[in-house]
């Protein structure tokens, strides 16, 4: 799925808690749905699947295309999908936003970053940006710990204070969605390739 239309399967029950003595075949998966509690999906990019220290199953995905885009988060309870809304707005910018991770630390803080790229071209991805959330993606928080954004009715915009944590601009080579670990201590790295600062600029990246 890159800039097309969502396809999503769900297996019968047990294939991933005793996979050993489970059917592996088309037949033991449903039939191809192409939204998520009823939200229009015809346009995504990067699902990224990942669980709340108590169970709860999310998922991060690209709505729009590259240069223009939207992160959305939905969230799976008592076998349903529901959708939590927009939480990070890249078209209102016309640009978009390419997460290098988006995962729980221990004490169920929630840890989202990423770069924002300005086209479809690579070389106008620029800077890294956080926030972090303690409700489950409901509401975040800047790198400061105060609340700047709602997800469905007041995303996070990239140009809002305290989100661009370490600066770098257009056409230094920056790799959108490489990687992002919380560690024991809950400590957030980022690993983020770009060109050494004593390097020209490159615009064809």
């Amino acid at each position: 799925m890159h800039s097309n239309r969502f396809k999503y399967r769900r297996s019968a029950t047990g294939m991933a808690t005793s996979p050993g003595s489970a059917a592996w075949s088309a037949g033991s998966f449903g039939a191809v749905q192409n939204n998520l509690a009823g939200t229009n999906m015809a346009t995504v990019t990067y699902p990224q699947f990942f669980a709340a220290p108590d169970g709860t199953l999310q998922m991060a995905i690209r709505t729009g295309v590259s240069g223009n885009g939207d992160e959305v988060l939905y969230e799976y309870r008592s076998g349903t999908w529901g959708y939590v809304g927009e939480f990070i707005d890249g078209t209102s910018f016309d640009n978009n936003p390419y997460l290098f991770g988006i995962e729980y630390d221990r004490e169920g803080l929630l840890h989202v970053t990423w770069t924002v790229r300005e086209t479809s071209n690579g070389s106008s991805n620029h800077d890294l940006f956080y926030a972090y959330s303690r409700d489950k993606g409901r509401s975040w928080r800047n790198n400061a710990g105060t609340v700047i954004a709602t997800a469905g009715s007041n995303p996070l915009d990239s140009n809002a204070a305290g989100l661009r944590v370490w600066p770098n601009s257009q056409n230094r080579g920056i790799m959108n969605q490489e990687s992002q670990v919380v560690d024991a201590a809950g400590v957030v790295h980022v690993l983020s390739s770009h060109l050494p600062a004593n390097t020209p600029s490159v615009t064809d990246f």
